[in-house]
C-alpha cells in the first residue's frame, strides 16, 4: 500500500503541475562518510580536477543526527555509505553500519576499492549490497588504480563471499582501459564466484561518456530527456553539503541548502529542489552547467535488455551491462531505479 502511494506521488510529481503540489518520496540517499581515498585512479575526476573540495570525515555527532532524521520517514530508503571517497578509511565505519542496522535500516549499499575490507569485515559483511571495483586482471587493475594491490583485493573478495554466503558481493569494472578479450575473460572468471559482475561505461569530468554502447547511442541520438535523479536521490557530503547527482563527485552542483543548518526533509522539499526539477522538466540547464553537458541521463532511458548466455543472465540497462547466475543480484544493484 505504502509503495503504491509513493509510486503515485512520484508519477504526479513529475508533471508540471504536480511538481508544485507533491514532493516525491526520497528513494535513495548516499552518505559520504569521507572523501579521502588511498588510491589515485585514472578515471577519478574528483582527484584529477585542479579545484578540489576540502578532504574530511563525517563526524559521529552529525552522522547520528542524520540517522535520527532518516529513521522517521526514510528507513526503507536505499542508503549508500559512500560518495567520492573510500569509506572504509573512516575509523568508525563498522560502528556506523551497526548503528544503521540497530535503527532498522536494511537497504544498505557500499561501493569500495576493496583494499581495506579485511580491517572492517564485521561491518562490511552486514551490508546487503557490496560493490568492489576491480578493473581487470593484475596488470591492468594496478595500472588504472594506482596504489592497488590486486592479490590483496582478490583475497578480500573471497573473505567476504566466504563470510556472507548468499549476500556475497558484486564486482564493478569501468570500461576504457581494457580490450574486449580481457573484459570477456574477466566476466568468465568472476561470474561464478560473486553475485554479480557489472561492466560500466566511463564518464569524464563533464559527465560526457568516454565509452558507450549501441543502446546508449540510440538514446543520445534522440531528443534530450530529463534526468530522474532530482526526483529520487540526494547525496549528503561529509560536511553537510548536498548535491543532487551521484556523479557530482567534485561538488559542482552543490545546493545552497546545507544540512548543518537544515533537516533532510526541508532540503528535499525546498524551493531549490523544486527549481531544479522544473528546470529539468523544461530542459533548461542554463543555471545547471554540469547538467547541460551531462550524458549520463541517457542511462535512465535505455530500454532494459535481458538475455542468457548459458546459465548466466545478461542484462543491459542504464550505463552498465550486468552478468549474474541469478537475476536477483542484478535487481539489487539497480534498486536505485525503483521508480523509473
Amino acid at each position: 500500500m505504502v509503495k503504491g502511494i509513493n509510486f503515485l506521488k512520484y508519477k504526479i510529481s513529475k508533471t508540471k503541475l504536480g511538481s508544485q503540489i507533491f514532493c516525491p518520496p526520497l528513494k535513495s540517499i548516499d552518505l559520504e562518510l569521507t572523501n579521502s581515498c588511498n588510491f589515485s585512479c585514472k578515471m577519478c575526476f574528483f582527484r584529477n580536477k585542479s579545484v578540489k573540495r576540502k578532504i574530511g570525515f563525517m563526524s559521529s555527532s552529525f552522522f547520528n543526527r542524520l540517522i535520527l532524521e532518516l529513521s522517521e520517514k526514510n528507513r526503507n530508503s536505499n542508503i549508500g555509505l559512500n560518495f567520492s571517497g573510500e569509506s572504509l578509511l573512516h575509523p568508525n565505519f563498522s560502528k556506523m553500519v551497526f548503528c544503521l542496522i540497530k535503527n532498522g535500516f536494511r537497504n544498505l549499499g557500499l561501493s569500495t576499492n576493496g583494499s581495506l575490507i579485511h580491517l572492517n569485515l564485521d561491518g562490511v559483511s552486514q551490508i546487503k549490497d557490496v560493490r568492489i571495483s576491480i578493473d581487470g586482471f593484475k596488470e591492468t587493475h594496478e595500472k588504472v588504480r594506482a596504489g592497488a594491490n590486486y592479490e590483496k583485493i582478490v583475497d578480500n573478495v573471497f573473505r567476504l563471499t566466504n563470510l556472507s554466503g548468499e549476500r556475497g558481493c558484486s564486482l564493478n569494472l569501468v570500461k576504457g582501459f581494457q580490450n574486449e578479450d580481457e573484459i570477456k575473460k574477466f566476466v568468465n572468471f568472476w561470474v561464478n564466484k560473486v553475485d554479480c559482475v557489472a561492466i560500466s561505461e566511463q564518464l569524464d569530468s563533464n559527465l560526457k561518456l568516454v565509452t558507450t554502447n549501441e543502446d546508449i547511442e540510440k538514446v543520445l541520438d534522440g531528443d534530450r530527456q530529463i534526468c530522474l535523479f532530482p526526483w529520487r536521490y540526494m547525496a549528503i557530503l561529509w560536511d553537510g553539503s548536498v548535491t543532487l547527482c551521484c556523479h557530482d563527485l567534485s561538488g559542482d552542483l552543490l545546493l545552497d541548502s546545507n544540512l548543518r543548518v537544515m533537516n533532510i526533509e526541508s532540503v528535499w522539499a525546498s524551493s531549490e529542489y523544486k527549481y531544479i526539477r522544473r528546470s529539468h522538466q523544461k530542459l533548461d540547464f542554463s543555471n545547471l552547467h554540469l547538467c547541460e553537458t551531462c550524458e549520463a541521463w541517457a542511462g535512465d532511458h535505455v530500454t532494459p535488455k535481458v538475455s542468457k548466455l548459458g546459465n548466466v543472465y545478461v542484462v543491459r540497462y542504464g550505463l552498465c551491462t550486468y552478468y549474474s547466475r541469478r537475476f536477483q543480484p542484478i535487481l539489487n544493484w539497480k534498486r536505485l531505479l525503483y521508480y523509473s
